[in-house]
C-alpha cells in the first residue's frame, strides 16, 4: 500500500492554490496529520480501515470534515484521494458534478466514512493498462 505523506497532500494543496486563486494556508496542522494518518489506522495492532476503499475514505473524509486549510479542503481532499488510489491501482470514474456533490455532501456532515466509501466503490475501477 502506498500512502501519501503530509508533504504530498500541501503539494497537491499548493498546486489548487495556483490553479484556483485560493489562500493555501494551514490553519489546522494537527488536522492534517490526523487526515495524513487516517488511513493507517491502527487499534491494539487492528486496521480499522482494511480495503484500499475503506482507505482512501478514510482519507477524504477527514481532509473534508476536519479542514486542515483555510480554502479548497473539498478540491484538495478530492486531489488527494484520487491520487491515492491511482499508486494503489485504482482510478476514480465520476464526472465532476457527481464529485462536486460527494464532497459537498460529505463536508456538511450528511455523510460517514462508510457513505464515502460506497460513494468512491460505486464511482471507481481497477487502473486500465497502459
Amino acid at each position: 500500500m502506498r500512502y501519501l505523506t503530509k508533504e504530498e497532500i500541501i503539494k497537491i494543496h499548493l498546486e489548487i492554490e495556483q490553479m484556483y486563486g485560493i489562500d493555501s494556508t494551514i490553519i489546522q496542522p494537527s488536522n492534517l496529520d490526523i487526515s495524513v494518518e487516517a488511513p493507517k489506522r491502527n487499534i491494539f495492532g487492528v486496521e480499522v480501515f482494511n480495503s484500499l476503499i475503506e482507505k482512501a475514505a478514510a482519507l477524504m473524509w477527514n481532509i473534508l470534515k476536519l479542514h486542515p486549510f483555510l480554502n479548497g479542503n473539498n478540491r484538495t481532499g478530492l486531489a488527494a484521494t484520487s491520487l491515492f488510489l491511482e499508486r494503489n491501482g485504482r482510478e476514480l470514474t465520476s464526472d465532476s458534478a457527481n464529485e462536486v456533490n460527494a464532497c459537498r455532501v460529505t463536508s456538511s456532515c450528511d455523510w460517514e466514512v462508510d457513505n464515502v466509501s460506497e460513494w468512491i466503490q460505486n464511482n471507481s475501477r481497477r487502473k486500465l493498462s497502459n
